[in-house]
């Protein structure tokens, strides 16, 4: 698991076979909220502040953020 509970992320790709994650969401930074592993894969689910439902990711599309401000 490459990323925890409370980390603040930026979505740096859009997966066309994992449909849950639209693509509009790339280069968005938002905050990881809930950890599930499927089939093997961690999915992580994200929320932002405009957008407080989130999406799920796979690990690849993330990266942690390491700004100082959103």
């Amino acid at each position: 698991m490459k990323f925890k509970v409370g980390d603040k992320v930026e979505i740096v790709q859009f997966t066309e076979t994992f449909s849950d994650a639209p693509e509009e969401t790339v280069g968005d930074i938002g905050t990881v909220d809930a950890i599930e592993l499927d089939q093997g894969d961690y999915i992580y689910h994200v929320t932002f502040e405009d957008d407080p439902e989130g999406w799920n990711y796979k690990e690849d599309q993330l990266k942690l953020f390491e700004g100082n401000e959103l």
